[in-house]
C-alpha cells in the first residue's frame, strides 16, 4: 500500500524517505512505528542491558536462557539493520564492557561467545548492515562533528540567555502549527543548545546537573544479581548523553527518551536486599485476649 498512505510527507516525516537503502535500492530504512531508522537502533541498544542481565542470571535454566539468548542475537542485527552508525558504535562499546566484566561459569562464556560470533557472521554476509563502516572516513567524521558542534552556541546563550521558547529550535511544537510560529528561530544540530535556546540558561543547567547526579551514583553493590547489567547500563546512557552534542532528537524521539531515563533510573536506584519479614511475638497479653473462653471459675 505505500509508506505515504501511513505516514505523509511533512516536515516530521522527511527522514523516513530520505533513509533510503544502504545497499543502493529504493527501499526505505524501518519506517515502521518509528520516525527514523536511528530511533529503531536506539531502542535496540537501549533494551541491551536488561537482556544481557536477564540471561546471566543464575537461575536462568531452560528454554528460557535459550530465548533470551535468542532476543540478544535479534537485538543486535536490529542494531546494524537500521544502519546507525551511532548506535552501532555504542553497540560495540557496551559488548567489550559486557564481555570484560563478566564473571559466570565456562557454558555462559561459550554461550556468549557463540551469541557475538553469530551476529558477526550475519553482519559481514549482508551489505546493508555495513553502513557503520563509513567510520573510517575520518574527513566525513570531522564534517559532521565541526557542522554540530558549532561556535554559535556562545553567541545564542549571550543574545538570549532565558531562552527563545518552544518555538525557538522548531522541535517542540507540532509540526501542524509550524506554519503559524512568528519571532526568532535559530536552528542548531545539538541537543543541549537547543534545551538553552528553549528553556535558556537555567534549564540547561538543570540538565547538566542531573547528568552529574547521574555520574557520580555509587557503583552497583557486589552481591547484587544484576550488578553485570547495571555496570553495562552506564556505557548506552552515557554514550546516548554525550551523542547529544552531535544532533538532535536525544529528547524528543518516540520510546527511546521514555526507555533512557527509565533505564537511568534502573542503574542509579539504590540496591537494597528485601528485609526479613520479622514475626511478632505473641505477649502474654495476646494470648490471654485471644484464648478461647473458659467456664467461670
Amino acid at each position: 500500500m505505500g509508506v505515504t498512505r501511513f505516514y505523509p510527507l511533512t516536515d516530521a516525516t522527511k527522514i523516513i524517505y530520505s533513509s533510503n537503502d544502504v545497499a543502493g535500492g529504493t527501499q526505505m530504512r524501518i519506517p515502521a512505528t518509528f520516525v527514523a531508522s536511528a530511533s529503531y537502533g536506539g531502542v535496540m541498544v537501549l533494551g541491551m542491558p536488561w537482556l544481557v542481565g536477564a540471561w546471566m542470571q543464575k537461575q536462568l535454566r531452560g528454554w528460557l536462557k535459550v530465548l533470551i539468548g535468542a532476543a540478544l542475537l535479534a537485538t543486535t542485527v536490529g542494531v546494524f539493520l537500521s544502519a546507525s552508525r551511532t548506535q552501532a558504535v555504542i553497540l560495540m562499546v557496551l559488548v567489550v564492557v559486557a564481555t570484560f566484566s563478566m564473571k559466570a561459569r565456562f557454558s555462559n562464556y561459550v554461550g556468549w561467545a557463540m551469541i557475538v560470533g553469530a551476529a558477526l557472521w550475519t553482519v559481514i554476509s549482508s551489505p546493508r548492515l555495513q553502513r557503520f563502516t563509513t567510520l573510517r572516513d575520518t574527513s566525513c567524521v570531522e564534517t559532521r562533528i565541526k557542522s554540530s558542534a558549532n561556535t554559535r552556541f556562545i553567541d545564542a546563550a549571550f543574545a538570549h540567555p532565558l531562552g527563545i521558547g518552544l518555538s525557538a529550535a522548531g522541535t517542540g511544537i507540532p509540526y501542524f502549527v509550524k506554519a503559524r510560529l512568528t519571532g526568532n528561530q535559530l536552528v542548531i544540530e545539538n541537543e543541549y543548545p537547543r534545551i538553552m535556546l528553549e528553556q535558556g540558561l537555567p534549564g540547561l543547567f538543570l540538565w547538566l546537573a542531573f547528568i552529574a547526579w547521574v555520574i557520580t551514583r555509587p557503583p552497583p553493590k557486589r552481591s547484587d544479581p544484576w550488578r553485570l547489567s547495571r555496570r553495562v547500563a552506564y556505557c548506552p546512557a552515557g554514550m546516548f548523553l554525550a551523542a547529544g552534542i552531535f544532533g538532535l532528537g536525544l529528547l524528543s524521539f518516540i520510546l527511546g527518551t521514555a526507555e533512557l531515563l527509565i533505564l537511568i533510573g534502573w542503574m542509579c536506584a539504590p540496591n537494597k536486599a528485601a528485609a526479613p519479614v520479622r514475626q511478632r511475638v505473641p505477649s502474654a497479653f495476646d494470648i490471654e485476649r485471644f484464648e478461647p473462653a473458659h467456664s467461670i471459675r
